[in-house]
């Protein structure tokens, strides 16, 4: 909202581009009746490039981003399991460095696995003790850092696999899943 603000007095048509891909955003992450639902890959990379349009608003050229897509825009998919992970590079990995980066989100389709979704940054990447928390959050602080934790409970819980995190300090993070065909096709 800061940056509409700003935007709306030195540029009022960016700022009118921004205030629609907030609409679009807050429209598409709203727009699910139940977390074990299922949404077209379209609909969830609908709702990433709106998040990513207003957040390179807010940090310009600190922040760049590469699609690369090669999957069926109709297969199901659980919602909210890739935008929260582009959010994550964006905030966590990347804009803790002043000089920004990149975020990679890559969507294929593997012959006989599924749709392996990988969204990797070259930020400032997290720490092993760090990463062990991040995946088996303390009940004793609810709220602090329990999104990945949660995408990946889902996707065990849906498909009896594992999220995958991998990452160095000071290099970057990827966190990567498979959603088997199979699964695919019974929605």
């Amino acid at each position: 909202m800061n940056a509409i603000a700003t935007l709306c007095i030195d540029a009022p048509h960016k700022a009118e581009e921004l205030t629609l891909s907030l609409s679009e955003y807050l429209r598409n992450s709203f727009d699910f009746k139940q977390l074990d639902a299922q949404v077209p890959l379209q609909h969830e990379l609908e709702l990433v490039e709106a998040y990513v349009r207003i957040e390179q608003a807010r940090f310009g050229g600190r922040l760049q981003v590469e699609y690369d897509i090669d999957a069926d825009l109709q297969a199901r998919i659980p919602p909210l399991v890739l935008q929260p992970l582009v959010e994550n590079a964006i905030r966590h990995g990347l804009m803790s460095k002043i000089s920004g980066g990149k975020v990679r989100i890559s969507v294929k389709e593997t012959s006989g696995e599924g749709i392996r979704f990988e969204v990797a940054d070259n930020g400032k990447g997290i720490s092993e003790r760090k990463r062990s928390a991040l995946l088996d959050p303390d009940p004793a602080r609810p709220g602090k850092g329990v999104g990945l934790w949660n995408i990946s409970r889902r996707i065990k819980l849906l498909y009896g696999t594992s999220i995958r995190l991998d990452s160095a300090e000071g290099i970057g993070t990827i966190v990567s899943f498979t959603v088997p065909t199979q699964a695919n096709e019974q929605w």
